[in-house]
């Protein structure tokens, strides 16, 4: 008789059964995967340091356009023939990753 009831109350209330066994799955993800607010700390640092990135770029791609010679530099390849240009800028990429280089170890030196 008790099996009978359990039964029905299983197919009459489905979404009572279903929010049951999702909380039993969150409860037991949680007690086998929880977080420290030390482990996470080390997330929080690493947003923020990606939004001060995100920023920088930002404020590059911003005024990067107003540095006369940045793309113009000699060594720099640009061909046009007709409808056809293809542009290369070697000389800038070159004195932008000497400069990168130096920045960051600078910044990242221990």
């Amino acid at each position: 008789m008790k099996l009978r009831k359990s039964i029905s109350y299983l197919f009459a209330h489905p979404f009572k059964i279903l929010i049951h066994l999702l909380s039993v799955a969150i409860f037991t993800f949680f007690n086998k995967f929880y977080f420290t607010m030390n482990e996470l700390s080390g997330l929080g640092k690493f947003l923020i340091l990606l939004g001060i990135i995100i920023i920088c770029l930002g404020l590059l791609l911003t005024f990067i356009p107003k540095i006369p010679y940045l793309g113009k530099l000699p060594g720099d390849i640009y061909i046009k023939k007709g409808n056809f240009t293809f542009y290369f800028p070697l000389a800038t990429s070159i004195l932008l990753s000497i400069l990168l280089t130096i920045i960051l170890n600078l910044l990242l030196r221990k």
